[in-house]
């Protein structure tokens, strides 16, 4: 655009977007979609879980790092309409290397702790979100790559296992960008600003 006439479309050069981005209702967006909103405590990441097993539809899973008041470690939510940043599946997890970053038995919810096992990862959340009990806390597991729970069973008779092959327990963690320098977007412990 020059002397106030504007551009052609052919004139107009695209702008690459860094990491690629979508802005979206909760409702467009996909099983394990990783994304960024804000809720009453502050900014969160979070990602769209399906539980193949209830007819439940799309859950919600905080991660941090900031959650509501009311919720104490990552808690699955039936969610309500809001407006998300979202990075899609466009996202990588990077485990630590050093031996104390590293758990081999599971620790407290409140750690946050991925499992690792078979060559895959898994959030571990709580599976409370049907229930009014704050305090109730009912592990399961998501897969990170795909967004969802495996269970064996259905409705009350429903089993949240641990994933099967030997687990490690990630206690220092990052999800990053795809870029070529990539860029933190959670990390566990939360890194200071």
């Amino acid at each position: 655009m020059s002397d106030g006439v504007p551009a052609s479309n052919a004139q107009v050069a695209k702008m690459q977007l860094m990491p690629q981005v979508t802005v979206a209702r909760f409702a467009q967006l996909k099983t394990g979609d990783l994304f960024a909103y804000e809720h009453s405590g502050g900014p969160c990441i979070g990602m769209v879980v399906e539980d193949s097993s209830q007819d439940d539809g799309k859950l919600l899973l905080l991660l941090g790092p900031n959650l509501p008041p009311e919720m104490k470690w990552p808690t699955l939510q039936t969610p309500r309409a809001f407006t998300a940043i979202s990075f899609g599946k466009d996202f990588a997890l990077r485990l630590p290397v050093q031996p104390h970053g590293w758990a081999f038995t599971q620790p407290p919810p409140t750690t946050r702790a991925i499992l690792v096992a078979d060559g895959r990862a898994y959030f571990i959340a709580n599976f409370g979100y049907n229930t009014d009990d704050a305090n109730a806390y009912r592990a399961c597991f998501v897969e990170m790559a795909t967004g969802t729970i495996p269970a064996t069973g259905s409705g009350h008779f429903q089993e949240y296992a641990r994933p099967s092959g030997t687990p490690a327990f990630a206690i220092e963690w990052e999800i990053v960008t795809t870029e070529k320098e990539p860029r933190v977007i959670l990390a566990w412990p939360p890194q200071s600003q």
